[in-house]
């Protein structure tokens, strides 16, 4: 049966290379498996609830005695798999599918003491709930409190707001006193306590049966005031997810709150898409009858801001102020919105260029008392009218006080934004070399902020704030320092990738190798269990059991992107060029960089002299695909120190990316530049990576896929590897060839010790960065080696050859390229990575293939990239027409670190 569902998925993917499955290999032997079917182990179920009058730990939830509707949400797609009891009586009404789970609207019955939640093949418990009738007086004991503590939070009057919350505890009134711990946790993350802001966070949590929306609504609060924007996202998504969950788990008012701040943050990273498709769900709440002008008003406020740090050209930030000022009124009757929507005009108008505009909003401010944030921002942004009103002296000396206090309370928003002003000012002052170390500060701050986001938001986030990097660039060329510019721009240009470089370096850190093992460990658990499914007798069980493991695998990817997120082994020092490569005696680094003022190229060789040249916009060749063009942009102002060159490493750039300069024209005559030089392309990562230790038998690894001449090309690369004196160890879906079974598994297992891997099969990737960028390992697609698996493992073969579609894609809205396979392997420890930036037809990937390891003259890096660019001319000697399509010899590079 798994073979059959092996062919047919086997005929519905493919990339170019095949459409029809290849002839059958001559089958081998197979461990015997077991006859009984196995039984899955269970696991905890997520289930979250509301509608207690009284919810409290343990779980609890009391409920009054009039009221007694609950809403239960599990996290299980499969209504046959979860039943509901009360009290040992099912629970007889299905759950109601939503957000990928099982929702119920229960009517408790009146002295019900428990509703438990079980598995029915398992007839296991997987959750428990105590019940219980709240008498009245207990009601209105809580209401009472609760109206005190309001009074109390209303007047600021943390102290009285303290003893009430513990006088509710004490009472165990849980509700009342978590809603008012988390109002201690807002007041103290106004004010940027945020110790003392955590300590009443998880002093809520503790009081609360599970994590729910609003504590998940705080939580991301007191991360994002950290600086932690990656944990606030995943933070605000999670209670997002839970409101969903339950229909009614979070007030319209919280709700729209959490969609304000997610949709800042996601133009904080860059995400404008993200950005957009959030305000657009969130502006018909806002104009909701259960919205009051207050909350409307501060959620304008949110996404006006929103919309300016996306740099929005056009009037709607400023439509959407206005509409909020107009709401609040003239007077601020103690809301932070009142304050933060007149900054944010005077900020709009400062864009914009009205000194005039910005100066009255700015006034509206003077003598009143703001919040510390506040404060920062109303003093940053005078010190920017100051500037440009003519008095960068005065700006200068307001902005160095101001910078301290940022430093002081780590707020990295406000510390950039300080330090770039700054910058500004001293450059009207005529202080350049001032200048270039507070724009040199302000990139620090960036890198410091980097690992604190999301892998995929990383990228983004650099885009959106290169600006000074550029000027950086162009101060370093108008005093003639080109060295010194070109580090700059290299920095700058792979301040994303070396952000991941950081947190996977083996021997820098040793908390997080163990989480790191810990993700593989349970990568190759999940793994086993999910091919231990098909042995499972009830194809209804096997269903539910593999539905199951996909979403703990999805868990454990979160996991890995918390790890890349971590604190890591201690403070990263300022980075620095010097650790960055260098070419050799015979090479060539050809880097790319654009400018505010126009696009400019360096050449460095290796007796360290680099030459600079101002290059034509090549926007109009790149659109047109115009070859000729691109080589002479590109190239031809390089040509004297390329033609003395036998090896050219190119450092692209954005759009550059997906330039194949190895096929431009160079040196006339119909020439390329691949003609009579080794052509690699770099990501410019700092150098003493740490791979394979080159000891272990190289790799050949064979999935089942329906390429019709996989298996030809797998045995050509083995012997191709044999006659240079390798050992090969062959990795398929043969389970008996090493100690059984997974792919997956026997694939991770190796890895670390392998000294070459050659993969041919399918690549997928999702065309978004190339961070979901796998390699297909099993039949029906649900097993694959991804870039995070690749980023884990303790190390890599020094050599790697992947021969799918893809392989190598590159992502030319980004600095660095983006991600991809090739990428990950590279961050790693690679040495050297062929791979495909376009699909690739089958006949033409083996004749590729068969030409490289016909030349190879070795089993290292070197050697493989002179066999890569030999296979690269043979292969355009025989493609008669380039004008039919994307010839296979373009779209393989051989990338390098």
């Amino acid at each position: 049966m798994r073979r059959l569902w092996v062919a047919l998925w086997l005929m519905s993917v493919g990339c170019g290379r095949g459409e029809v499955p290849g002839p059958e290999r001559e089958a081998t032997a197979q461990p015997q498996r077991p006859s009984t079917p196995v039984v899955p182990s269970s696991r905890p179920l997520p289930v979250i609830f509301s509608g207690c009058a009284v919810p409290g730990p343990g779980p609890a939830c009391g409920l009054g005695s009039e009221e007694r509707r609950l809403t239960l949400w599990v996290d299980e797609p499969s209504p046959d798999a979860i039943g509901v009891s009360i009290d040992g009586e099912p629970v007889a009404r299905p759950g109601v599918s939503v957000e990928q789970g099982l929702r119920w609207t229960l009517s408790i019955p009146e002295g019900a003491a428990r509703l438990e939640v079980r598995r029915r093949d398992l007839d296991d418990t997987v959750f428990s709930l105590a019940l219980w009738t709240v008498a009245q007086a207990e009601i209105d004991d809580a209401d009472a409190l609760g109206r005190e503590a309001k009074r109390a939070s209303d007047a600021g009057r943390l102290e009285v707001l303290q003893e009430i919350v513990e006088r509710a505890r004490g009472r165990r009134h849980w509700s009342v006193a978590a809603r008012w711990a988390h109002s201690l946790t807002w007041h103290l993350i106004r004010e940027r306590d945020l110790s003392r802001g955590r300590r009443w966070l998880e002093e809520a949590g503790a009081m609360l049966p599970y994590e729910d929306a609003t504590h998940l609504y705080y939580r991301g609060l007191l991360a994002e005031t950290r600086g932690d924007l990656g944990e606030a996202l995943v933070a605000y998504r999670r209670a997002l997810h839970q409101a969903r969950a339950l229909g009614a788990g979070l007030k319209p008012v919280l709700m729209l709150a959490v969609l304000g701040r997610t949709a800042v943050l996601l133009a904080r990273a860059g995400d404008r898409a993200g950005t957009l498709e959030t305000l657009e769900h969130a502006l018909p709440l806002a104009g909701s009858e259960e919205i009051d002008d207050a909350i409307r008003a501060s959620f304008l406020d949110s996404a006006a801001w929103a919309l300016l740090v996306l740099g929005s050209s056009s009037g709607r930030p400023r439509a959407l102020l206005d509409q909020a000022r107009e709401l609040l009124g003239d007077e601020p009757r103690g809301r932070d919105a009142w304050f933060t929507v007149r900054l944010n005009l005077a900020y709009d108008a400062l864009e914009h260029g009205d000194t005039i505009a910005a100066r009255r909003w700015l006034e509206t401010l003077e003598g009143r008392r703001l919040i510390r944030t506040n404060e920062l921002w109303y003093r940053l942004l005078l010190a920017r009218l100051e500037r440009l009103e003519g008095t960068p002296e005065s700006a200068g000396r307001r902005l160095r006080a101001m910078i301290a206090d940022a430093d002081r309370l780590r707020d990295h928003s406000l510390r950039w934004a300080a330090r770039v002003e700054h910058a500004r000012a001293l450059e009207q002052l005529e202080r350049r070399p001032e200048a270039l170390a507070e724009y040199a500060e302000a990139d620090l701050v960036l890198e410091q902020q980097l690992p604190l986001l999301g892998m995929g938001d990383r990228e983004r986030f650099v885009v959106g704030r290169d600006a000074v990097a550029r000027r950086r660039v162009e101060l370093l060329l108008d005093q003639g320092e080109p060295e010194a510019a070109l580090c700059v721009a290299r920095l700058a240009r792979t301040r994303a990738l070396r952000s991941l470089d950081q947190r996977v370096r083996r021997d820098a850190d040793p908390t997080t190798r163990r989480a790191l093992d810990e993700y593989l460990g349970t990568r190759l658990r999940l793994d086993e269990a999910y091919d231990g499914t098909f042995m499972i007798a009830s194809i209804a069980r096997a269903d539910r059991r593999r539905r199951e493991l996909e979403r703990e695998r999805e868990a454990n990817e979160q996991r890995f992107e918390a790890i890349m997120r971590g604190p890591g082994g201690g403070r990263s020092a300022p980075p620095d060029c010097d650790a960055l490569s260098r070419p050799v005696a015979g090479t060539v680094d050809l880097h790319y960089v654009e400018l505010e003022r126009g696009w400019i190229g360096f050449a460095a060789d290796g007796e360290g002299k680099v030459v600079l040249r101002a290059l034509s916009d090549p926007s109009e060749a790149l659109e047109s695909g115009d070859s000729d063009r691109l080589g002479a942009i590109l190239l031809d102002p390089f040509e004297e120190t390329v033609t003395a060159a036998s090896r050219v490493r190119v450092m692209a750039t954005g759009p550059l990316f997906g330039v194949a300069f190895h096929a431009l024209p160079s040196g006339g005559e119909g020439r390329r530049l691949q003609d009579e030089r080794v052509v690699v392309y770099g990501l410019d990562l700092p150098r003493a990576r740490e791979s394979g230790d080159g000891t272990g038998p190289a790799l050949v690894l064979e999935p089942p896929s329906n390429l019709p001449r996989a298996h030809e090309e797998a045995e050509l690369g083995a012997s191709g590897l044999r006659r240079r004196g390798a050992t090969v160890l062959w990795l398929d879906d043969d389970a008996s060839a090493v100690d059984g079974g997974p792919l997956s598994v026997r694939l991770l297992a190796e890895l670390p010790r392998a000294s070459w891997l050659h993969y041919v099969g399918h690549a997928r990737s999702d065309g978004l960065g190339g961070w979901d960028s796998e390699l297909v390992l099993a039949a029906d697609g649900t097993a694959a080696l991804g870039v995070a698996d690749v980023l884990a493992l303790p190390r890599v073969p020094p050599v790697v050859v992947l021969s799918g579609c893809q392989t190598g894609v590159v992502d030319p809205r980004s600095r660095s390229g983006g991600m991809s396979l090739a990428h990950a392997f590279l961050l790693a420890g690679a040495e050297i990575v062929v791979a495909t930036t376009e699909e690739v037809r089958d006949d033409e990937a083996i004749a590729l293939m068969r030409d490289l390891y016909g030349v190879l003259d070795g089993l290292d890096a070197h050697a493989l990239s002179r066999a890569v660019a030999e296979a690269q001319r043979r292969a355009r000697a025989v493609v008669r027409d380039e004008r039919e399509r994307e010839p296979a010899w373009r779209s393989i590079r051989a990338w390098v670190p």
